[in-house]
This record gives structure tokens, sequence and C-alpha cells, in this order.
């Protein structure tokens, strides 16, 4: 029976209120001979394991069914262990047996690791909440929105905090930040500086606008009622005027 970490620190911790080695042998159920070379090397066995760079049993694949499986991978690289394994078995009936496809699947696995196509290599992104906003445009002209009967040819801005997912979309006639610094955007250029430090800007593809689009607003009736409120005339309130004359004068 393998001895385990547990039993060696059973062991070390007799050895320490008594030392003698036949009681704390017998109290971490060890022969008293394995119980002394662990006292020796004052290791644990997993710090103890090797490596093992040997074959414990001979290999059931033989180098001629190995070159045909490893030519039907160069061929369908996508094809799993499984699937060779059982292909193998019909064609020679009586040299596998289920048990062995444990054994191909690692053949695989290695064969894939040295001659397989490369994989796609992903980086991670963290986000932190205030540090970035993305900005896009996109044209929404196909969505076929009319006002008083007529096409209406506009554009989206599209805004996204990354941290919090939180989007936010005005419509403009061009793609250019400036044409959203207009009254009625609903977002002045202070709100922008204030919501993040990064603003990353994404300008070069309009190539499916209507799927971002319904993305940033959901429904052709949403941008209805968007291009609505962005266009709706100013209303001018002279009381506000002479409010701000009194405040001049002051």
């Amino acid at each position: 029976m393998q001895t385990t970490d547990a039993q060696v620190r059973k062991l070390m911790e007799e050895m320490r209120k008594h030392g003698e080695v036949g009681r704390a042998a017998a109290k971490a159920d060890m022969d008293r001979k394995t119980a002394r070379k662990y006292i020796r090397e004052g290791k644990l066995p997993s710090g103890l394991a090797q490596p093992r760079t040997w074959r414990t049993r001979k290999n059931p694949f033989s180098s001629e069914d190995w070159a045909t499986i490893a030519a039907r991978l160069e061929e369908t690289p996508e094809l799993e262990a499984k699937t060779l394994f059982e292909w193998l078995a019909e064609r020679r009936l009586d040299a596998y047996t289920s048990g062995q496809l444990r054994t191909l699947q690692r053949h695989v696995k290695r064969w894939r690791a040295a001659h397989g196509p490369d994989k796609e290599v992903f980086f991670a992104q963290r986000h932190r909440a205030g540090e970035a906003a993305q900005t896009d445009f996109t044209s929404a002209t196909e969505l076929a929105v009319t006002i008083g009967g007529q096409v209406f040819a506009h554009m989206l801005c599209v805004v996204v905090l990354p941290y919090s997912n939180w989007q936010w979309a005005t419509v403009c006639l061009s793609e250019s930040i400036m044409a959203t610094r207009r009254p009625g955007c609903g977002l002045s250029a202070r709100t922008r500086s204030d919501v993040s430090s990064n603003r990353q800007f994404d300008c070069g593809d309009t190539s499916n606008p209507e799927g971002a689009a319904r993305t940033a607003l959901g429904t052709k009736a949403a941008v209805q009622r968007r291009v609505s409120r962005a266009h709706a005339p100013l209303r001018h309130d002279a009381a506000d005027d002479g409010n701000r004359e009194e405040r001049a004068k002051r």
C-alpha cells in the first residue's frame, strides 16, 4: 500500500511527542522501516515522488496502425480519438479492446500538441470602473425610419462602458464625435470626460448597420422615438432670457 502524506504527518506528530519510532509507526499505520525512511528524508511522499519517464506496459498500437491514424488526423484534424478507435476496432476485430481507448486518447492529444493546427490565442481583458468608454458609429438608414413620409438618412453613435456594460446611443448625421456635441444629444462633453479616462473609438466598420442599430436601440419603434426626441424643436422661453440678462448685469 502506498504511503500517504497524511500518514507521514501523523508519524512526525507522534515523533515530536515521544520520539519512539515503533509507537509512531504503529499510530501512523505504516511499517517501521518505512517510518525510518521518511524520518531520515524529512519530506512528505508527494515531495519525494519523481516524474515517470518510462512506460509501465507495452504500447498496444502497432507502428503500422498508428501511422494510419496519424494520416487520418492530418487529413481531418478535428477527428475525435473515440471515432478513430471505433474505426480501427472495426478493421481489426481481435486486436483492440475498449479499455485501450484512453491510451489512444493520450496519443492523439500528444499528436495534436506537436503536429496539430495552431490554436486561437485569447488575451484576457480586465475592465475597471471609470477606466474606459468605447464609441462606435453605424448607419441606420437601412431601417427605413420615416419622418413626414420621407426616409430619414442618419447614423447612430453608440457608447458602451465595458465595466458595467451600460449603453447609450444618439442620432447623428456624420461619423464624427463633433456631430454628437449638439443640444438634445443627451451626453455633454463634460459628462463624457467624467465617465472615463480613456475613450476608445471604432469608426471603420459599418458593414452590418441593421444588426448594430438594433443592438443599440432594440426595435425600429425605439429608433423612431429617439429620432423624434433628438429633432424636436427647441422651446424658447422669454423668462429664461430675462433671467440671463439680469445675471449678466450683476
